[in-house]
């Protein structure tokens, strides 16, 4: 079986959707079956001690021809799937190539662009609108990271009900036994001794930045700092340092632009707690990674964040900065809270697994290669 995957993600930089398909592609190498991978990128890709395998093949577009976007998606990738002739596309950003015909499976993260058009610029919006609506009616099959994005999916798009199969997002367990950046360097770099709150993920409007960051104004007393660790990705974009700054507490937050893998561990194995608020979110996986090295979270009680999280997690109702204040000091002072919420956590670690997420999404592609996706192309 070749599977063709659309690849672009785990260029540059790999974040989210990065991150997800990385996963993937090293849980389905490491169980080794007889399948094949078709990886289409346009540049160099930043997993190359698995992308280099036996069950690998890299496409890259002929030289010269770099282009970006929406073009090379619908112009040069389709081109050479006609050329290559693979049994299925994967797509795990949310579009396809519109003129491929062959099988394909779709993967939604979320649709926040359909929900809060406001967050985003007209040209953008109405580009990932016009190509999500139309990728998601060609799919043979959707497949949602959670119960609350195929929800999204089904009242936004004209598609059947069973074209679209949840599938979890899952932690990787191999991620506790990387290599990871000593405590004292990371904390030698920051310039901070104490007990630390972590933000991991993109910083956008609706992750209420300004507000977590104000909280902390509420918690000198309790000597807790927080480092962020995420490009600004907001669509009114400002000086971020220089706002922490006006808010009198460059002693006490950071921000890491952009975090390697290594220091992101070695934050998770040093980190207090996790804060995750946010008011849309397809799954929320930052939470579960914190879990797998034991660190509690504070997470919004909204849409999905409360689907996987609830029972697992401090949820704050009311994203306000003294509320948040208030759920990070009881986080961080009430042992009983906190062992609570551990134990929970590892519960819920061991339910959504990267090899279980890994598993289901490769039997629903090979079930659609072989025709029993669902859905209507």
């Amino acid at each position: 079986m070749r599977i063709a995957v659309d690849a672009r993600e785990l260029e540059g930089r790999p974040t989210g959707v990065g991150r997800y398909l990385g996963g993937l592609l090293r849980s389905w190498l490491a169980a080794g079956g007889s399948e094949r991978f078709l990886l289409y990128h346009r540049g160099e890709l930043q997993y190359p001690d698995w992308a280099n395998g036996e069950s690998v093949e890299l496409r890259l577009p002929p030289r010269g021809l770099v282009p970006a976007g929406a073009y090379w998606e619908q112009v040069v990738l389709p081109r050479a799937l006609r050329r290559d002739r693979p049994d299925v596309l994967f797509a795990p950003a949310g579009t396809l190539p519109l003129s491929w015909r062959g099988p394909s499976v779709l993967t939604v993260l979320d649709l926040s662009f359909e929900a809060h058009p406001e967050w985003f610029g007209y040209r953008e919006r109405w580009r990932r609108r016009l190509l999500a609506r139309a990728s998601a009616r060609r799919a043979d099959l959707i497949l949602a990271i959670s119960r609350f994005t195929k929800g999204e999916v089904l009242s936004r798009y004209r598609v059947p009900a069973d074209s679209v199969r949840v599938v979890h997002l899952g932690v990787d367990d191999s991620l506790r036994e990387a290599p990871f950046t000593p405590e004292a360097e990371l904390r030698e770099r920051i310039g901070f001794s104490g007990p630390l709150a972590l933000m991991v993920g993109s910083i956008f409007e609706r992750r209420f930045p300004l507000r977590c960051i104000g909280a902390f104004r509420h918690l000198r007393d309790a000597g807790i700092g927080l480092v962020i660790a995420g490009d600004d990705r907001r669509r009114r974009r400002s000086d971020l340092r220089a706002e922490i700054r006006e808010m009198g507490l460059a002693d006490r937050v950071f921000w890491l632009r952009y975090c390697p893998e290594e220091d992101l561990c070695g934050l998770l194995r040093c980190a207090r707690l996790v804060l995750y608020l946010s008011s849309y979110e397809g799954f929320g996986l930052p939470p579960l990674e914190a879990m797998s090295f034991g660190v509690p979270a504070v997470v919004s009680a909204r849409g999905a964040l409360r689907e996987v999280y609830e029972g697992a997690a401090l949820m704050v109702e009311n994203e306000s900065e003294e509320a948040i204040a208030a759920a990070v000091r009881s986080l961080d002072a009430d042992g009983d809270l906190r062992d609570g919420l551990v134990e929970a956590g590892e519960r819920l670690v061991r339910e959504f697994t990267l090899e279980r997420c890994a598993a289901r999404t490769l039997e629903s592609i090979l079930k659609t290669a072989q025709g029993g996706g669902g859905g209507g192309r």
